[in-house]
Parts: C-alpha cells; sequence; structure tokens
C-alpha cells in the first residue's frame, strides 16, 4: 500500500529529543522511539501523506486560510491551563452540499438557492470569516437552502449530515441557541429537527466569530431537506457547510469548503509511517502519546493511532482512540478504555505500560482503575506490523481526527505511579502549563492479602472418598451457614483422603471455636447431550450438518424458481437477504446483502442473474450467491421509499387481529416493491406507493421509462413474453402502450403472481383465507389451495400464512414462501405437501412444558412477535411445529414487543396450561387448545382502560392485573397499583430497587412469581381458568439491593422450601476488561447466595472469571433456575454452571465461545457447533426433570448469531457422590 500515497518534497529527518524527568521518582531512559508532530521537516523518513486537494484551517487572525495539496496541517493550540503543543490534524474527504455558501454572490444568484422565512430581513455586509463578505440576519425567521436530496442514515457507508456554518453577534458575545441555530426541515414551516442535544458551539478562539453547529440522519434514501439557520435577533451569518460524513467519522469538520452553483468536495489526507517505527520492547515497555480533542460533540469513535498486527493466526492492532468521550487505549498486548471523560479542547497524555504480563493504563498521569494497583492482564508477544502505522485516520480512511497528535514516544522501561505522574508534570511545566493547578492523585492501595492463620489453629480430617472425580468442598457451621468454600472441581483418587482447613472464613478471617461440618460433592462423568435446535431460528447462514439445525434462518417475503428447480428464497435474517435451495430443500448457499438496512422483498431468476428488490434493485449471482457490481463499482439502483401505508379500519385498531394489524397494517400497507420480471435486458419492478412499474436495464440498472399502474404488486412474464401485472385485486396485461385487464378481482387481496410451465397463471391471496389462486391463461379459476379459518393455534400445511411469494417450477412443483410462519412450502403436481422447511423467528425466551419437557414453547419478541409451540422426541432430536400465535399487534394485554429475554416458564396449574414470560414486565397467558388467552400480568408495560373507556397507563411501575371477567382486556378495576406503604409481612421496601434491575424471575410450579427479592403467592384460580395475584400477600426475602442501584443486577430462582437463589453481578463501565464479550467485559465482581426463607444467607459461592473461567468462576450470569437438587446460572458466553442447593459447585456445561477463536470459527463457516449455544448474549435458560425417567433436560437460547432455541440433556447428575464428616475447632 505504500505506493498510494505522495511523498513530501524534500529530505525528511528523524527527530531524537532528549528527557527531561522531575528528580524523586526513576528518571526514565532515552526513549526507543521519538516523535514530534511539528511540521513536516521533522517527521521520520518514509512517512506519506495524501490529501491531493485543497484544505482549509482557522489561522491565528481568527479566519480561514487555504493548505497547499499534499501538505499536512500542524497548527499550535493552548488549552484553559495555559499548555501549549503543535500537533497534527487531518480529516477525511467531505463534499459541502450548500451553494453560494459564503454568501458573497449577487443577490439575484442567492435568491436562487437561498430564501427567507417569516419576518427576516437579510442584508450584505463586508467583513466575513471567509472572504470579504458575510449576510446580516435581523428579525425572526429562517434563512434556509433550496430542498437537497440527501441519502439514508441506514447506507453502510454513512452515518449523519453536519450543518455547520460560522456566526457573530453584534457585541462580539457567544451567540446563544434561543437567538441563533443551525436548522433543517423535510417540510417548510415545521419544527427544527435537530434537536439541542447534537447542536454545539465552538469558539474559533481569535475574534468574535463562533462556530455553531449540529448533525441530522434522514431516515430514507433521497428525502428532500431544507437546512440553514434560524435567527430570534440580530447575527452575521457566513462560511456555511452541509456535510455528509462517512461511518465513524460523525463529527463536525475542522475545515470549511467554499461553494459557488453547486457541491464541491475535499478529498480525504491520510498520514502514515513505515511499519517498524514503533520498536516494541518485548519483556516491558512504555507508549506515551499527546493528543487533544475537539469540541464534546466531536468525540465519537475517531482514530490518534493505528496499527495491526499479526501473531499467528490471531490479529491484535495498536489503537488510540476517542471514543464517547473517553480514551480506548489498546496496543497489540492489550489495554483498556478511560473511565474519565476527556476534556474538549485540552491537551491529553495517554500513557500504556507494561511489565512481566500486567498492564497499567495512565490518563494525565492518573492510573485508570481497572485492575487497581495490579492491573490487567497483556499479552506476552506484540506480533508483526502488516501495515503501515497512520497517525489520526482509520486505515480504512473513513474516520477523521476532530483534534490533534503532538507526540508519540516509546520507551523501553515500565513506569510505575509516581513516574508516570512525575512525567505529566514534567511534560505540562514544559509546554507552558500551571503545574500549580495539578493535583497528584494518591496512590492506590496494594489489596489486602489474606491473613495467615497459625498453624497451630489448622485441622485435618480424614475422610474415604467413593470415586475418582472432580471434587469440591465446603465448610459449614453450626447454624447452618457456609462459611468457607475449600476448593471447586479439585481432582482427588479414591479412598483415604486426607482433608486440612486452615480454620478460616471466606473472608481470611478465623472462625470462632465449636462444631463444623465438611461437605464434599464428587462430580465423575456430568455432561451435557445435545438434543435438537427446534425451529431453527436465524442461523444458519450457511450450509450445516443436519444435527446442527434444519435449514433456512429467513423471514420470507419472495421466492422464484429458475429452470434447474432450484429455489431462491427472499427475505430478513441475520446478516441474510437471499437464499438458495434444491428442489429437495437442501441449503446450496446464503447471501448477505452489501446494506443490511434494505430489506428486500420481492426478486425474479433470469439465467444466472437473481434479481433483488427492496428500497433499491440489485443483482446476485445464482451460481456463488455473491452481488454483482457495475464496471465503475457501483451495484444498485434506488427506488423509492414508501411514503404511504393502508391501516386496518376498526373501531378500535388496538384490538385488531393477525389480519388486520399484519396482514394488512404491515405487509400489505408496508411494503412498496412487490414484483420483479425480467424480459430480456428489460427488468420490471413494481412500486406500489408510486403507482407505477420501474423498468431498469438488467446491466447498467439504468432507469428506462415508468410505466403509471394503480397499486401494482406481482409482476410475471408469460411464455408469449407479455407482461402481467397485479393492479389492486385486478391481473392486468400490457399490451402496447396501455393495460388491459386479464381477469377482474382476480382475488380479495392479490400479492405475487408467477406463470406455470402449462401457462397457467398463480396468484397469492392475503385476503381471507390466505391461498393460492390457479387460472388458466383466459382468466378461468382452475384450483386454489389453502383452508379457510383462523391462523392463530394449530400449525397446518393446508393453511397458509401471509403467502407473500408464490414460484411454479418446470416439473409442475409450486412454491410458497409464507411471512407470518417463517415457512417454504413445496406443493407437488397435485398439490400434495412435499417438504416444509421452517426458521426464521428471533427466539428470545423458551421454556419446557415442566410436566412434559417433549413440549417446547418459544417465544419471538424483537422479530414479528410470536409464540411456537413445538413437539420433540428427546431422544432422536426430531421435533415439529404444532402451534402457533401471533402476538406482534398493539392489544394492550396480549402484544409482545421488543427484547423478550427475562425468563419463561411453561407449567400445568389446577388443570389449566399457563405460560409466564418476562421481561420487563410478567405475562400470564392461558393455553386453551387452540387459543391463547391473556389473564393476568405482573409488572409495568401495562395498559388498561379507564372508567371512561380510555386506554392508559399504570400509575406506578409494577402493578398487577388480574383478568375477572375474563375478557382477556384490562380495566381500571381490575389493575392493582403497587402499594407505596407497606408491603408483604410489614416490611418498608421501595419496589422498584427490588425488580427493576434484576434480570431473570422465576415461576414454580405452584404459581408462585418469583421477581428481584419479592415473592407473590398464586391466591386461587377462578371459575374462568384466571391466576389470581395481589401485592398484599407478597413477601420479601433476600438482600436490599437499593444501596447498589444500577450497578447491580441479578436474577432469582426458588425451590419447594422457600429457599431462594439468586445470581448477582456488578458492573462498571469504565473498568473494562480485555478479551472477553462487550457485556462480561464490564462486570466486575458477581457470585451466586443463597437465602432461606426468613431472608438470612446460608451461603455465597462462585466469583468473576478472570480470564477463561476456572471451576467457579463466572464470566457474567445471565439467568438462574433451581431443579431437583441443583442450582442453574446461565453465563453470557454460552456456559451453564451448576451448584449443588448447598452451594458445592458440580459442573460446567457447554463450550464457552470466548475460548480461542470460537467466535470467529462460527462466524466464518456461519453456524454455531452442537454444544455452542450461543456466539455471545445468553440471556435465558429453562430445566426441567422428566417425570418418571429422572432425566434434566435443558432449552438454552441464543440472543445474538442464532437467535434460537437449543435443547440439551444434562446426564450424571444421579452420579454425584457426597461426603460428610464432623470437624470441631478448638
Amino acid at each position: 500500500m505504500h505506493n498510494l500515497f505522495g511523498r513530501f518534497s524534500g529530505g525528511l529527518v528523524a527527530c531524537v529529543v532528549a528527557c527531561v524527568v522531575a528528580g524523586q521518582a526513576a528518571e526514565p531512559a532515552k526513549p526507543l522511539v521519538d516523535l514530534r508532530f511539528e511540521s513536516a521537516r521533522l517527521l521520520p523518513p518514509g512517512s506519506a501523506f495524501q490529501r491531493p486537494s485543497l484544505a482549509t484551517m482557522i489561522g491565528p487572525d481568527g479566519r480561514i486560510h487555504g493548505v497547499g495539496a499534499n501538505t499536512p496541517r500542524f497548527q499550535r493550540k493552548t488549552d484553559a491551563g495555559g499548555m501549549s503543543l503543535v500537533g497534527y490534524l487531518s480529516e477525511s474527504g467531505a463534499t459541502n452540499l450548500l451553494a453560494h455558501s459564503s454568501f458573497e454572490a449577487p443577490a439575484q444568484a442567492l435568491a436562487s438557492r437561498w430564501a427567507s422565512l417569516g419576518k427576516l430581513k437579510v442584508t450584505p455586509r463586508a467583513g466575513g470569516i471567509h472572504g470579504k463578505a458575510c449576510l446580516e440576519l435581523s428579525g425572526e425567521g429562517q434563512w434556509l437552502h433550496a430542498p437537497i436530496k440527501l441519502p439514508s442514515y441506514a447506507a453502510p457507508d454513512f452515518r449523519g449530515h453536519f450543518l455547520t456554518l460560522y456566526v457573530r453577534l453584534p457585541d462580539g458575545k457567544p451567540p446563544g441557541d434561543g437567538t441563533v441555530r443551525v436548522f433543517a426541515v423535510r417540510k417548510r414551516g415545521a419544527k427544527n429537527e435537530i434537536p439541542s442535544r447534537v447542536r454545539f458551539q465552538d469558539p474559533v478562539r481569535v475574534g468574535p466569530w463562533w462556530r455553531i453547529g449540529g448533525h441530522v440522519t434522514p431516515q430514507f434514501e433521497n428525502q428532500e431537506w431544507s437546512c440553514g439557520v434560524q435567527v430570534n435577533g440580530t447575527v452575521l451569518v457566513d462560511a456555511i457547510q452541509l456535510e455528509r460524513r462517512p461511518l465513524n467519522g460523525c463529527e463536525a469538520p475542522s475545515s470549511y469548503i467554499p461553494t459557488a452553483t453547486g457541491p464541491a468536495g475535499r478529498a480525504s489526507e491520510l498520514l502514515t509511517l513505515v511499519p517498524e517505527t514503533l520498536k516494541w520492547p518485548k519483556k516491558e515497555g512504555t507508549l506515551v502519546v499527546w493528543l487533544r480533542t475537539g469540541s464534546p460533540v466531536h468525540n465519537g469513535s475517531t482514530i490518534a493511532l493505528r496499527q495491526d498486527y499479526k501473531l499467528g493466526d490471531q490479529s491484535q492492532s495498536l489503537s488510540i482512540m476517542h471514543n464517547g468521550g473517553g480514551l480506548d487505549v489498546v496496543g497489540p498486548i492489550g489495554g483498556n478504555r478511560t473511565p474519565r471523560l476527556v476534556r474538549p479542547d485540552h491537551w491529553t497524555q495517554a500513557v500504556l505500560t507494561w511489565k512481566d504480563g500486567r498492564g497499567w493504563t495512565f490518563i494525565d498521569g492518573v492510573q485508570n482503575d481497572r485492575g487497581g494497583p495490579e492491573g490487567y492482564q497483556v499479552r506476552a508477544d506484540f506480533g508483526s506490523p502488516v501495515n503501515r502505522l497512520a497517525i489520526g485516520a482509520q486505515l480504512a480512511n473513513y474516520a477523521h481526527l476532530a483534534g490533534y497528535v503532538a507526540r508519540v514516544q516509546l520507551f523501553g522501561t515500565a513506569w510505575d505511579h509516581d513516574t508516570a505522574w512525575d512525567r505529566y508534570e514534567t511534560d505540562v511545566a514544559a509546554a507552558g502549563g500551571d503545574v500549580m493547578a495539578l493535583v497528584k492523585p494518591v496512590r492506590p492501595k496494594p489489596p489486602t492479602p489474606r491473613p495467615m492463620i497459625p498453624r497451630k489453629f489448622w485441622v485435618k480430617t480424614v475422610v474415604d472418598l467413593p470415586t475418582a472425580a472432580p471434587t469440591s468442598a465446603v465448610v459449614y457451621d453450626a447454624t447452618g451457614r457456609l462459611v468457607r468454600t475449600l476448593w471447586e472441581a479439585k481432582p482427588l483418587k479414591a479412598g483415604k483422603a486426607e482433608i486440612t482447613w486452615d480454620t478460616g472464613n471466606d473472608a481470611g478471617k478465623r472462625v470462632p471455636p465449636g462444631r463444623y461440618q465438611l461437605r464434599m460433592l464428587q462430580a465423575p462423568g456430568v455432561n451435557a447431550r445435545y438434543v435438537a435446535t427446534p425451529g431453527n431460528g436465524r442461523v444458519p447462514q450457511r450450509p450445516a450438518p443436519d444435527e446442527v439445525a434444519g435449514v433456512h434462518g429467513l423471514t420470507p417475503r419472495g421466492v422464484s424458481v429458475d429452470r434447474r428447480g432450484d429455489v431462491y428464497l427472499l427475505g430478513r435474517g441475520h446478516g441474510v437477504g437471499a437464499q438458495k435451495y434444491s428442489a429437495a430443500g437442501h441449503l446450496l448457499w446464503t447471501h448477505a446483502p452489501l446494506d443490511s438496512s434494505d430489506a428486500p422483498t420481492a426478486c425474479a431468476i433470469d439465467g444466472e442473474t437473481l434479481f433483488v428488490a427492496g428500497q433499491h434493485l440489485y443483482r446476485i449471482d445464482a451460481r456463488t450467491g455473491q452481488t454483482i457490481r457495475r464496471p465503475d463499482g457501483g451495484w444498485r439502483a434506488f427506488l423509492g421509499e414508501n411514503s404511504g401505508t393502508v391501516a386496518p379500519d376498526r373501531p378500535r385498531a388496538e384490538l385488531a387481529g393477525v389480519r388486520e394489524a399484519m396482514i394488512d397494517g404491515t405487509v400489505l400497507g408496508g411494503t412498496m416493491t412487490r414484483g420483479v420480471a425480467v424480459r430480456g435486458d428489460e427488468v420490471f419492478v413494481s412500486c406500489w406507493a408510486q403507482d407505477q412499474v420501474r423498468v431498469l436495464h438488467r446491466v447498467s440498472l439504468e432507469q428506462l421509462s415508468t410505466l403509471p399502474l394503480p397499486r401494482p404488486a406481482g409482476l410475471a412474464v408469460d411464455g408469449s413474453g407479455r407482461l402481467l401485472a397485479i393492479s389492486g385485486r385486478d391481473l392486468v396485461v400490457r399490451e402496447g402502450t396501455s393495460w388491459r385487464v386479464l381477469i377482474p378481482r382476480v382475488a380479495r387481496r392479490p400479492f405475487a403472481l408467477a406463470v406455470a410451465a402449462d401457462g397457467h397463471l398463480l396468484v397469492s391471496d392475503m385476503g381471507e383465507p390466505c391461498r393460492v389462486l390457479e387460472y388458466t391463461p383466459a382468466g378461468r379459476l382452475v384450483r386454489s389451495y389453502g383452508q379457510p379459518g383462523e391462523l392463530p393455534g394449530k400449525i397446518r400445511t393446508d393453511r397458509l400464512y401471509a403467502p407473500t411469494g408464490v414460484a411454479a417450477a418446470t416439473d409442475g412443483s409450486v412454491y410458497v414462501s409464507e411471512f407470518l410462519l417463517n415457512r417454504l412450502l413445496k406443493l407437488d403436481r397435485s398439490h400434495a405437501v412435499a417438504w416444509a422447511l421452517y426458521g426464521g423467528a428471533y427466539i428470545e425466551n423458551a421454556s419446557l412444558l415442566s410436566d412434559d419437557p417433549t413440549v417446547v414453547h418459544a417465544m419471538d419478541g424483537y422479530g414479528i412477535g410470536a409464540l411456537y409451540e413445538y413437539k420433540l422426541d428427546l431422544d432422536t432430536g426430531r421435533w415439529s411445529p404444532r402451534k402457533w400465535w401471533w402476538l406482534g399487534h398493539s392489544h394492550p394485554t396480549r402484544e409482545v414487543r421488543g427484547f423478550m429475554i427475562h425468563g419463561q416458564h411453561t407449567h400445568t396449574i389446577g388443570g389449566h396450561r399457563y405460560l409466564f414470560s418476562c421481561h420487563k414486565t410478567i405475562r400470564i397467558y392461558r393455553i386453551d387448545g387452540d387459543r391463547l388467552v391473556p389473564v393476568a400480568r405482573v409488572g409495568s408495560r401495562l395498559r388498561f382502560y379507564d372508567k371512561n373507556g380510555k386506554l392508559v397507563s399504570s400509575k406506578t411501575a409494577f402493578p398487577v392485573w388480574v383478568d375477572r371477567n375474563g375478557d382477556g382486556l384490562a380495566s381500571e378495576a381490575e389493575v392493582e397499583e403497587v402499594p407505596l406503604g407497606e408491603v408483604g409481612q410489614g416490611r418498608r421496601f421501595p419496589v422498584e430497587p427490588h425488580i427493576g434491575f434484576s434480570h431473570d424471575a422465576e415461576v414454580d410450579r405452584r404459581g408462585t412469581v418469583y421477581w428481584g427479592n419479592f415473592a407473590l403467592p398464586l391466591q386461587k384460580i377462578d371459575q374462568r381458568g384466571v391466576p389470581h395475584y395481589t401485592w398484599k400477600t407478597a413477601s420479601v426475602v433476600g438482600p436490599d439491593f437499593k444501596p447498589l442501584a444500577n450497578k447491580m443486577l441479578e436474577g432469582v430462582a426458588a425451590d419447594e422450601q422457600g429457599r431462594r437463589y439468586f445470581d448477582m453481578f456488578y458492573k462498571d463501565d469504565s473498568l473494562r476488561q480485555p478479551g472477553i464479550g462487550h457485556w462480561p467485559r464490564r462486570v466486575i465482581r458477581c457470585d451466586v447466595s443463597c437465602y432461606d426463607k426468613t431472608g438470612r444467607k446460608i451461603w455465597s459461592v462462585g466469583h468473576k472469571a478472570k480470564g477463561l473461567p476456572e471451576p467457579g468462576g463466572i464470566h457474567q450470569p445471565s439467568c438462574i433456575r433451581y431443579e431437583g437438587d441443583w442450582v442453574f446460572v446461565g453465563d453470557e458466553a454460552g456456559m451453564v454452571h451448576i451448584w449443588s442447593r448447598d452451594g458445592l459447585y458440580v459442573a460446567s456445561l457447554l463450550d464457552n465461545i470466548y475460548v480461542g477463536n470460537r467466535r470467529g470459527q462460527a462466524r466464518q463457516r456461519g453456524y454455531l457447533l452442537p454444544m455452542e449455544v450461543t456466539i455471545g448474549e445468553f440471556w435465558s435458560l429453562d430445566v426441567i426433570r422428566q417425570r418418571g425417567s429422572g432425566r434434566y433436560f435443558l432449552a438454552g437460547q441464543s440472543h445474538e448469531f442464532g437467535e434460537h432455541v437449543r435443547v440439551y440433556e444434562i446426564r450424571g447428575l444421579g452420579d454425584v457422590k457426597r461426603v460428610r464428616a464432623d470437624v470441631t475447632v478448638k
């Protein structure tokens, strides 16, 4: 890549500068590397810089000055403390979209692009910040540019548009937001769509000019926006800019691009040094970087230093970057983020130092808290650089530095606390900073070592171990409390064993004299057996073994079939937009769209090209599944946005069923592109919202023409080359320059269209009933497929669930894609079912029926909102879908929306089957055959009808609703708000801290709801089958969580004796750990605790895993269940840890996804192996002991990369051995 960068004219010499070190601490040795970014002359040999166009900067006189091409910018900046350094500034490429942006054009030219609204007077004035003139705006109103079409936020190469301009008040004072602000609207006369939270002000520092700005993010492609300034008073304005910021460069520009009659651009800048610039010392060392940020709004994710390294098959990197106001300081060996905000316009010193496998980070001389004095673990080797060292911009050239890099040094020795501070103080003084204002922090105290208990107090006990196995040991006192965990899963042999206890408790203090009991547990073969992945979920993304999953992972839309009989399914899944199957239903390839936000809705295969249409039209190579690009690199053509929807016309829309709210409102009313057909070089796309069929060239994707047609849907080309289309309820044919109705009222709500090999026409009907209709070319109805009846309940293959796609194969087979059920159905020539493929549901909560674990219930909350029931053979792993209920509507008590990840249970109580599903509220449903009836709810997100029939929300966070009249709706008389006074047994506890921070809830077989440290027992089940709950009988057991606030989250389980088990973790976003996932790296402490029914703490076990979990270690506890005699704790990393009911560690099941490169390997292969339940974010589990057999089965969920439910059998718990021995402490 070296030849990509232009070189400076003239010689470049290295600069080596001696260090001056204050006296008290040990003086650092001479730096191995010392780089000062003060001028091009001081850059080291081999440096390369590229900017093939002019840039600008604010000069000392407060005006905007030009900078020559291929000349880096260096500028002196002084912060509020007086510290003054020269630094290098770089920016990425950009374009100013506003014409006449310096307002120096004649009035007539300005009027062609700019206009005032309201009572605003516009007067030209001399003396702008750019050029020689500016505008004076006085009065009240807006000064707006003509509407401009902006690309959308969701495009992959885009993050936002920044609108900035320079302003000055006549009195020279800072401009207030009430006087002048940037302004952007989609419709003139509307309110400002740049909210105050994204508006900002920057002083220019020299002179009375200020820069103000903000950013706007369009939701759809090519929306028209009017941008400018809003004024209330008198203001001078100049140098306005509307700039599209790419990807992570979502920060305001630091330079200005003047424009005349149209947009003007600036090319990107990139300064790189030779790969070997940083000569990393192996055993110990220190990296020092001086840098400066811009305004607070600028601090997104921007790079100060970046270089990639390779160590074996592992990729590592050097990265120092602004990240949300703080700094990420990461070397190839590891690093961390600072918890402190890095102040804007402030020179900041970032230090990364390491020695003997430990690392420390210092920001402005102060050690980062994470890891404490002992620091954090770092890698043993750096690896080799694979590219050049980039300064001030990311190597991919899509981010820019909203600040400066002044100095980079590398030392061959590690720095301690005192050295780091003294070096910071010395550097500040050398740069003219106010040293007297600095306050040296107190050295962090080292952790208190476990006190040594004299050996004379130690006790020894001989036990007889029944088997050779991993063995755990704990000590209980005479009151029944666990006082010491001796070890977890220690390999021991069978026979006599001498056990030594130093008589200390878990805190290291000596226990009082008395009688104690040693308890030991041996687990010789506890393991898990993979059973199945019912429903498939949204992964595999690529072909996988049958034992891992069945087939597809899409919410399907269109379907097409080629001459070979291969099938192409279109839809949306986990990064998947299209899939190809053989005629036998075997997955051949999947396609990941380049823009995952553009949900495709229609497709057509022609030759070896699959044409896909959503908001854009693009092409896929049918042989490889890869996107086809044009010679110029482009790959898609914009079709338009969905400007209108069809809402269901019901007096109470919130009670709408599946058809009205989902099929009519979402699928029909919300789908713009409904059909694609190909004829020669012409590609036809039906744009329903625009009432037209667009014709595009199959190679260039250029639009050739438009064919007006009211409400077009499915398209097809018959054997004679005629273009057929659905228009409203009619099927029409294109003849010459007009349309002719071929079949009037072809269906109730026709959608997709296909032509069979015999010329028959196939139409999918989204009306009642959903079906596929087959017509002769003359318009005679031959037959139909799809029986009438309600869709919720029993899943049937003779009933269709929103058939959004239909295709016909040459052998007479018919393929139907069903949006609501995530199903691809194949019918043979006689319309008998050949096969059905299921998948695509975003499964988050899952449960096994407690009295029959062969029945699995899976909740889709984030997808369409649905509940699935599967029948599972626990021995063979074969499963079949049995029932389906749609819950993604606005029904106040039946709806399910969002991430349903906080636990689920299915119990048979009093002869009724109930489903309890939790996410910030516990939804309770009764399953009556094919009916799913909402009967009660505990918690927030509840809406009910007040006395006037108005739908309102509850007044408190955790109301209880019981459907006393059995109508499935909540009324004010049926809702009990949380009592604010006494709760339970006369104990006064605020409710929210004890439930609001709970990440898991449990409901036992008696119907008692456990949530946080509350228990709500089931009062009764009335004659309608409605369970009754009340806060009046709530009991409180467990710790007081209130002082911990949101630093702690917990889950709860309970046994039949009233004991409650809590998994708890304590988080601190600032103390992140390297090498593990996004969430567990924030967890600083965790444990599992047991409380008896009186609230007395019995035991606390487990600990935060340091690096990879050892026995008893947990990355992040995410859920907890009690079943049989065992406590099962889910770990975010995908493991399940088991303890006995008295707190002895048993085993950890399933694969830890953070071991080795399992995450990367899973992404590469496109699916998870059988013992990998997730790639991260394992949020809920259920464990059931099967009646009769005593076998244990576990249902685990994956919230990330899979979104599925997996079922495992837990084996070996019956072989666990227990040993006890009495011990006396004198």
